[in-house]
């Protein structure tokens, strides 16, 4: 071994580089952690953003069948009829 090695003050600046990595490693994972935190705030908002319209396009199909049953009965049996011949049966 060398006498650098050995020195007292090599072992304090590896602790004191240690440290400050350790210090930079958290800070890091502490922003990381905020933004996820952001994102998934953000995420859930969308959810429930999608889930208000699509509910809102439910209803609106909803009410328009029950305004006219007759139409709807004659375009679901014409969907049908066209599926059965692209498909071939």
């Amino acid at each position: 071994m060398s006498e650098q090695d050995n020195t007292p003050g090599t072992s304090g600046d590896a602790r004191a580089q240690i440290a400050e990595l350790r210090a930079k490693v958290e800070q890091l994972l502490a922003e990381r952690s905020q933004a996820v935190s952001r994102k998934a705030d953000r995420l859930e908002a969308y959810a429930g953003d999608v889930a208000e319209a699509a509910q809102y396009r439910v209803d609106a199909l909803s009410d328009r069948i029950r305004e006219r049953p007759l139409g709807t009965l004659f375009l679901v049996g014409l969907t049908g009829f066209i599926l059965a011949r692209v498909l071939g049966r």
